[in-house]
């Protein structure tokens, strides 16, 4: 890792600690966190086998296509992680 990455992830850290959020923004950000392994194990495969074909066919720009599949694919992903965590022994298959 490079001495830039290093200082920037510290910027990136004290930047965020100083925010102040509400209690119900705070609630909403603490249950993404919680999920937040079980979106990266599954965010490329909801990318690539679900979006991608999808969005393809539709031959939309590039500047719509990108933040749309963002979007939706955290969207998505998060969606299947909190109903997968809903099942018993969920915290071994999606860390919850």
């Amino acid at each position: 890792m490079a001495f830039n990455d290093v200082m920037l992830s510290i910027c990136y850290f004290l930047v965020i600690k100083k925010i102040h959020f509400s209690k119900k923004a705070s609630a909403v950000l603490e249950n993404i966190s919680k999920h937040t392994f079980g979106i990266y194990l599954l965010h490329i495969l909801v990318m690539r086998r679900l979006l991608w074909p999808l969005i393809y066919d539709y031959n939309i720009h590039y500047a719509i296509q990108i933040p749309l599949v963002v979007i939706v694919t955290f969207a998505l992903s998060y969606l299947i992680v909190h109903l997968i965590s809903k099942f018993p022994y969920s915290k071994y298959i999606v860390g919850i």
